[in-house]
């Protein structure tokens, strides 16, 4: 049987079934010894935020949630020493990709960096940004795959206690 997959815009009545999903992705952080989303990070407020905004998006599969990410169209402050020049006004940035612990190795990933990367270009965007914590293997994986660039190391807002450092990635949008 073939599995369809849709795409759409994150809604409210989404909010718990994610808040599982990060649940179940900070767990499997936290069993590799990657000190990201832990503290209920990203906290509900923020996923909120992101569906208020109409910038949470989201893949299901089977009427269940599969896949989310954030999309913000925009210079990003974290990504300020590498946007300059002919770039600034042009980029884009993913934020808080979560990809189900039941659906890990069916390239959700690729699919959520693809359907970004389309937005992205579709509101005239040039470049796009990712960062994760550096020892979040299989994230760090897919984003090889995809192509992107390591840039360097930038600083995150987090709780107090946790590690802000993060690795940061960039592509050019070439739709």
């Amino acid at each position: 049987m073939i599995e369809e997959i849709k795409f759409r815009k994150a809604e409210y009545k989404d909010i718990e079934e994610l808040i599982a999903i990060r649940d179940r992705c900070a767990d499997g952080l936290k069993e590799m010894g990657v000190d990201q989303w832990q503290n209920k990070e990203p906290h509900v407020g923020l996923i909120k935020s992101d569906i208020e905004q109409g910038r949470g998006y989201l893949f299901e599969s089977e009427d269940r949630i599969v896949a989310y990410f954030t999309l913000i169209l925009g210079d990003e402050k974290e990504y300020r020493e590498f946007i300059s020049g002919d770039i600034a006004g042009k980029t884009a940035a993913i934020h808080r990709v979560m990809v189900d612990t039941e659906f890990r190795g069916r390239a959700f990933a690729q699919r959520v960096f693809t359907e970004a990367g389309r937005m992205a270009a579709d509101a005239g965007k040039k470049f796009l940004f990712v960062d994760t914590h550096a020892k979040n293997k299989p994230m760090l994986k897919s984003i090889e795959r995809y192509g992107f660039s390591y840039l360097g190391v930038i600083e995150i807002d987090t709780n107090e206690g946790h590690d802000k450092k993060r690795s940061a990635f960039s592509k050019e949008i070439l739709m």
